[in-house]
């Protein structure tokens, strides 16, 4: 068989696997990430305690948690949120989980919107890393290592943004305000080196929620199917530049 021959009977096979990859990428893979997306509204949760709704769970020490109204704050969009029992002072701390559903990967991102108030509310993985507000104060923390950042304006709402890197072993807290209307602020943690643990299977949420609240937790992992069907691609395109050059 000539080379020409070789070449005819296969130039189509390079540009069909990308084209079905390119298809496959289009059709399941976008966004490259999959969001859990948890805004504590109706009718999935109603008011009252948190625990026993949408999966929510807690520990019989603790605070059931308590899901209750809130007011519309600048660009915060009043409705319901999640907070510690009562928010008064004295009252239980609740602690507790809820699976996502999705592991995390190498990278993942968690946001939040978090209420300034002289009590702390974070989100994180169980065992792992945290983040969130402490005291007016944003924070973070990977195991026992804890760092506390810049002050916040208690009475505000914060959008809160984590990104995870378990391969660099670093956090990022980045914040807007959003009743100064969605101005940015700083966090004072850039980068900030925690011992992270393994996130690959890290497939729970957990909140801490004590005198303040927390609301619209936005959780994005990496979609696994995403990165092969890019091999894939890469591979059809691979071979239509062997293919020429036979």
């Amino acid at each position: 068989m000539t080379k020409t021959m070789r070449f005819s009977k296969y130039r189509f096979v390079g540009p069909l696997m990308a084209i079905a990859a390119a298809g496959l990428l289009s059709a399941f893979a976008s966004p490259t990430r999959a969001d859990v997306l948890i805004t504590f509204e109706k009718p999935t949760y109603t008011t009252g305690t948190l625990a026993g709704q949408d999966g929510w769970s807690t520990s019989s020490s603790n605070s059931p948690g308590q899901v209750y109204t809130t007011a519309t704050s600048g660009d915060y969009v009043g409705g319901q949120a999640a907070r510690g029992y009562t928010g008064v002072s004295g009252q239980p701390t609740y602690i507790g989980t809820r699976a996502l559903g999705e592991s995390f990967g190498p990278t993942a991102t968690i946001s939040a919107d978090f209420y300034a108030s002289n009590g702390s509310s974070y989100l994180g993985g169980v065992g792992l890393a945290v983040f969130g507000m402490s005291n007016n104060k944003f924070y973070v923390r990977g195991g026992s290592t804890a760092i506390t950042g810049d002050a916040a304006t208690a009475g505000h709402w914060y959008h809160l943004t984590a990104t995870f890197n378990t391969t660099a072993g670093t956090m990022t807290l980045t914040a807007l305000d959003l009743t100064n209307h969605s101005s940015s602020v700083a966090t004072g943690i850039t980068s900030q080196v925690l011992p992270l643990g393994d996130m690959s299977s890290w497939n729970t949420i957990a909140l801490r929620a004590e005198l303040t609240a927390v609301d619209n937790i936005d959780v994005s992992v990496p979609e696994p199917a995403a990165s092969a069907l890019m091999v894939v691609a890469g591979a059809g395109l691979l071979l239509i530049r062997r293919r020429r050059q036979l």
